[in-house]
């Protein structure tokens, strides 16, 4: 297996592109970095008598119901006053977590995993993330396997041989696609993984870095929208990658504290979850509200937004006694398994507990 991180010269081209081609102008590239060291309060912070709770946040669309609550008053309600201090992903989250900068964080289930396995510690589940496939009356569904436009790819197989980009090798876009590809009878051998932030991922693929991506939103809209990419998701199964692997539904996101954090105050968490879901149920009455909220925190354009949450995503609120947790986390326990990721057994039933 090969694995390749981008060049300073390549970096120095995707932002030459990225300011000839003019999108960041169009509000598709926000910055990178660690963790932002700017902490935002949110509306009810000038209010007396709140109990503080310090939010690790990535500024992605999995967050919505979070930042409808924040917007609307939500959290005040609750006697909440929240601090957003922004991630640049998983990995920033979860070592806030851990060194008691945060009390809570969105984190992909497989760093958690992973974390659990490694480490021997484990976080404790608090409730959903983002979700795709369905729900009783609710669903969200999308495609995540991209190939740029010009490479021919019409069965698993024509992937040998080619480079394909992912945000984080050990990451959801890296452990999905990789478990398809080897259910498929492709071997993860046979391929280049070559790490790129999804901000950086279009002008990446494009510019002929790779043949193939797994990327998340608004990203992959954007290159299926002005055909610089077509889809491949329907060569794994009908749904997109991560209902393919995971099964529906498919939690790609939740959030998550430390079982010492939950313990020492369970209230505490117990109103955080009542006004998470609170404002899920916001969201979903009022969209175009919940499409402003998001573009406060994700400065991703409203018309995208309008494409993207609540039809290739959705969102319930699921707490650690649902069964349905249970099921969605073993999931990605088979897949992390299946592809050598994971050797070391975890217990997901510390997670809940």
């Amino acid at each position: 297996m090969k694995h390749e991180a981008v060049t300073q010269a390549s970096a120095i081209l995707i932002v030459l592109l990225v300011i000839f081609a003019g999108l960041a102008a169009a509000g598709w590239l926000r910055p990178s970095g660690t963790v932002q060291t700017t902490t935002v309060t949110a509306q009810a912070s000038s209010s007396t008598g709140l109990q503080t709770i310090r939010v690790g946040s990535l500024p992605v669309t999995d967050e919505i119901p979070f930042f409808v609550a924040i917007e609307y008053g939500i959290f005040a309600k609750y006697g909440l006053q929240v601090q957003i201090t922004s991630c640049a992903g998983s990995g920033p989250c979860l070592e806030g977590l851990e060194s008691n900068n945060f009390d809570a964080v969105l984190i992909a289930p497989p760093a958690v995993i992973s974390f659990a396995a490694q480490t021997g510690n484990y976080l404790h589940f608090l409730t959903s993330g983002k979700l795709q496939g369905n729900v009783g009356s609710r669903s969200g569904d999308g495609p995540s396997f991209l190939v740029r436009s010009g490479v021919t790819v019409s069965s698993p197989t024509d992937l040998q041989g080619k480079t394909i980009l992912t945000n984080a090798i050990g990451g959801p876009n890296y452990v999905v696609p990789l478990y398809l590809l080897e259910k498929a009878g492709v071997s993860n051998k046979t391929v280049t993984w070559k790490e790129v932030r999804f901000p950086n991922m279009p002008l990446a693929l494009t510019s002929g870095q790779a043949d193939a991506a797994s990327m998340a939103q608004p990203f992959a809209g954007a290159m299926l929208a002005n055909k610089t990419a077509y889809s491949i998701d329907n060569l794994f199964g009908e749904h997109g990658s991560f209902v393919n692997a995971l099964g529906n539904p498919a939690m790609v996101s939740s959030w998550w504290t430390t079982p010492q954090k939950y313990q020492q105050n369970p209230d505490l968490y117990n109103r955080f979850f009542g006004a998470l879901s609170d404002g899920l149920a916001y969201a979903y009455a009022l969209p175009d509200f919940a499409y402003s909220a998001a573009n406060k925190y994700t400065k991703t354009p409203v018309n995208v937004l309008s494409q993207i949450a609540f039809t290739q995503e959705f969102f319930q609120p699921y707490n650690s006694s649902a069964p349905q947790v249970r099921t969605m986390l073993q999931n990605w326990v088979t897949i992390m398994s299946y592809t050598g990721y994971l050797n070391k057994q975890v217990n997901i039933d510390t997670f809940l507990g």
